[in-house]
């Protein structure tokens, strides 16, 4: 009976993201290609991709083997998606609906980054072990998102919006709540990682991950020192916080 339940679960999973790809999918090409999909990614990868002389934001590039790879395409926005655009364009080649399959392969991972992080979040507050099955609330919260109007259009056009720091936050989320339930330093370690992602992405990510950062802390503070451990004190061992873990986290 487990099996057939984890099978059916996943079954839901993969209807719901079926259906935000064929909503989002459709006609991909339209509209047109928009000025910030252009200049936030198309634009650079095209001339990487060609070899063309890279037009860089305030000409701060770095230079590898030859290559100037540019840093910014904005004060606020990385060249994370110009990177990312790089394999879709060099493999279905330089169009507007060959940039957008970056668009709708980072909403699916959006969508399973926010599964994760509702059914990680379930597992901590119910003191549950690997492996966390999908939840329900999960399969909930993806379909209602994956059938969204606003979701579906602006993933259609992610880079307009640079929807890179969806998924990355949604993994920050998931990972650093992973650590809170297992104390593993890797899962501390992947969040700090997800979490630079998402603000070299788009700075505008801050304001979900500054808050969860202060959430987290609280937390372990809260357990360390309040009266946290008061509430089935055997059930969630502590996070240990060593200076080579917070190192480690710094550097990701």
């Amino acid at each position: 009976m487990k099996w057939i339940s984890s099978n059916w679960r996943l079954g839901w999973l993969l209807l719901a993201v079926t259906m935000y790809l064929l909503l989002a999918g459709y006609q991909l090409g339209l509209p047109g290609l928009h000025y910030d999909e252009a200049k936030e990614a198309g634009v650079n990868a095209m001339e990487l991709l060609t070899g063309a002389p890279v037009t860089a934001f305030r000409e701060a590039t770095v230079t590898l083997f030859g290559t100037d790879l540019p840093l910014m395409v904005q004060d606020y926005i990385g060249a994370l998606n110009v990177y990312l655009a790089l394999p879709f364009l060099a493999v279905t080649g330089i169009g507007v609906p060959n940039l957008r399959f970056l668009s709708l392969f980072l909403g699916l991972l959006a969508l399973l980054a926010l599964e994760r992080s509702v059914s990680e979040w379930l597992a901590l507050i119910r003191h549950q072990t690997d492996p966390v099955p999908i939840s329900l609330a999960g399969l909930f919260t993806v379909t209602l998102l994956a059938a969204s109007p606003s979701f579906v259009f602006w993933q259609r056009q992610g880079i307009f919006v640079t929807n890179a720091t969806l998924p990355a936050t949604f993994a920050a989320l998931w990972l650093a709540l992973r650590w809170l339930r297992t104390g593993s330093p890797r899962s501390l370690w992947a969040a700090a990682f997800a979490a630079g992602l998402a603000l070299y992405a788009k700075l505008l990510a801050v304001w979900v991950i500054g808050p969860f950062v202060l959430l987290v802390a609280g937390w372990w503070l809260w357990r360390r020192w309040g009266k946290g451990g008061s509430i089935r004190p055997t059930a969630i061992p502590l996070p240990p916080v060593t200076l080579p873990l917070l190192l480690g986290a710094a550097l990701a």
